[in-house]
């Protein structure tokens, strides 16, 4: 029973997630890219 382990994966995948997420901003942000993907 991975119960701790599927959580841990999830929390690991979010924390990517958030991380990419956060480089793809960081990324952009000078470029007007951003605010036409925003719409």
């Amino acid at each position: 029973f991975k119960v701790y382990g599927v959580y841990s994966s999830r929390r690991q995948l979010a924390t990517n997630i958030s991380a990419f997420l956060d480089f793809f901003v960081k990324r952009f942000s000078s470029q007007e890219s951003l605010q036409s993907l925003m719409g």
